[in-house]
């Protein structure tokens, strides 16, 4: 929701002196479909992913056998 306030709010500074009812107005109604398009053209052309909501544990052992190994020349 907040990012749709802040596309309204961009628009109409967009609209600079131009700034009526009726252009706010037409500019506020179009932000859903200027929302949808712009998350489209992420996922498709920008192959921008969701996050995912799941922590993963971070094992360090592969890293430090690594060193381990690279320390010792195994």
């Amino acid at each position: 929701m907040e990012h749709l306030n802040r596309l309204v709010k961009t628009a109409v500074l967009g609209l600079g002196a131009n700034k009526t009812e009726k252009a706010i107005s037409r500019a506020s109604k179009a932000i859903g479909v200027i929302s949808e398009i712009m998350d489209s053209y992420h996922h498709s052309a920008l192959k921008v992913c969701e996050a995912s909501p799941i922590h993963h544990d971070i094992s360090f052992t592969n890293d430090l056998e690594k060193n381990f190994r690279s320390a010792y020349g195994m």
